[in-house]
């Protein structure tokens, strides 16, 4: 059990770290993205001159939504990110357990071909074939097989 979770953790951190073609993601701050956010002018409409502590507002207001914008953005790109990571886990495990599972068949098919060998030597030198009370008696020719 604690090889396999070694290699579950292992196939994970390499798959996530070091798997050649897929970028890995950066977050760059929020504050980041606030100061690259771009302002454009008000309009200045003759009909409704507006004070400059008015337009600073308005421009607080449009800064602060674009922030909340860009913060849910970050949210959404961290929860793919983490959906990715786990996706990618998943897959890993699915292939240690499959390695595990074709070991364990190529050691049944083995031990099959084993017993299989001793019934036919058995009936080489016995002139009458083996009943299927006598294949219980046989033993186990190619050692322990634990069958899970």
């Amino acid at each position: 059990m604690i090889i396999h979770q070694h290699q579950t953790l292992a196939c994970f951190y390499n798959h996530i770290f070091f798997q050649p073609g897929v970028p890995s993601i950066n977050l760059p701050d929020v504050s980041e993205y606030i100061t690259k956010v771009e302002i454009s002018p008000m309009p200045e409409d003759d009909a409704t001159p507006l004070t400059a502590q008015h337009q600073l507002q308005l421009l607080k207001e449009r800064l602060e939504q674009q922030t909340q914008r860009t913060r849910a953005a970050v949210v959404q790109l961290m929860l793919l990110r983490d959906q990715l990571a786990a996706e990618q886990a998943a897959r890993c495990e699915a292939q240690v357990r499959t390695h595990q599972l074709l070991v364990h068949n190529k050691e049944l098919l083995e031990h099959i071909s084993a017993l299989v060998s001793h019934l036919q030597e058995r009936e080489k030198g016995s002139s009458r074939p083996i009943n299927a009370q006598q294949l219980t008696l046989i033993p186990q020719v190619s050692g322990n097989f634990d069958i899970k």
